[in-house]
């Protein structure tokens, strides 16, 4: 397991990172398929023009949101719509829904079960790919999602600044994947340190060129007089 997290700039960032790691991980002629599993949004979708032998599958979790939706007044109807889609039936699909919205007066809840239908027909091929596909395994990106990231954000009442979103979830994937805070932190550190050593050099070396350059410009010191205050600051300037 591998987590990914942060405010990126756009989907193609995101994609390109996961592609970047699944190169660097893996053998790609030893792999067979990579599902990409998600609740049907476009950015998810995406995902299977980058990553190379991607199959997509609609996560069952959301399937099963829409289902209970468009039957809350008529509970009989979620076995008969679970059978059509397991059995990969889309004609007799369209049947049971068709009844369904005939057998409901209320304008609202017809809308409601119309809205579940568009969006199981929509993601009609990532349905399919869950029983075709061999290895297809149900999505748990909600768990994950709480547990990873709404643990820390959004658990409790709390104001963020988009900075801050970004590197609180980008430490909370990075300790998810086996990464310690404390060794991180001693990295940056040393980083820092590293930084304003090399700064000081500058300034140290800065400071002495300016002390030769005014001792040059002392009048007796270029006069070729040989007297005690020559001796003295010649001297100096050799310190």
């Amino acid at each position: 397991m591998h987590y990914f997290s942060a405010i990126y700039n756009n989907i193609e960032e995101l994609w390109l990172e996961v592609v970047d790691y699944i190169y660097n991980q893996y053998e790609i002629d030893n792999i067979e398929n990579i599902f990409v599993s998600g609740d049907g949004a476009a950015w998810i979708k995406q995902g299977i023009s980058w990553i190379p032998k991607s199959v997509y599958l609609l996560d069952r979790f959301h399937i099963n949101k829409y289902i209970l939706k468009a039957t809350t007044h008529n509970h009989k109807y979620r076995f008969h719509i679970w059978e059509s889609i397991n059995n990969r039936n889309l004609k007799e699909l369209d049947k049971i829904f068709k009844d369904l919205i005939d057998s409901t007066e209320n304008k609202n809840k017809i809308r409601q079960i119309k809205d579940s239908r568009k969006y199981i027909k929509s993601n009609w091929e990532g349905i399919v790919n869950y029983y075709k596909k061999s290895g297809a395994i149900n999505c748990s990106a909600e768990g994950h999602i709480s547990h990873i990231l709404s643990d820390r954000l959004s658990s409790r009442p709390l104001g963020w600044s988009v900075q801050g979103v970004h590197q609180m979830s980008r430490l909370r994937a990075y300790t998810a994947n086996g990464g310690a805070i404390y060794e991180l932190f001693e990295k940056t550190l040393k980083k820092k340190k590293n930084y304003f050593y090399l700064s000081k050099k500058v300034v140290n070396s800065t400071m002495k060129n300016k002390c030769i350059e005014k001792f040059n410009n002392i009048e007796s010191l270029n006069t070729g007089k040989k007297t005690e205050l020559n001796y003295l600051l010649k001297a100096l300037r050799g310190a």
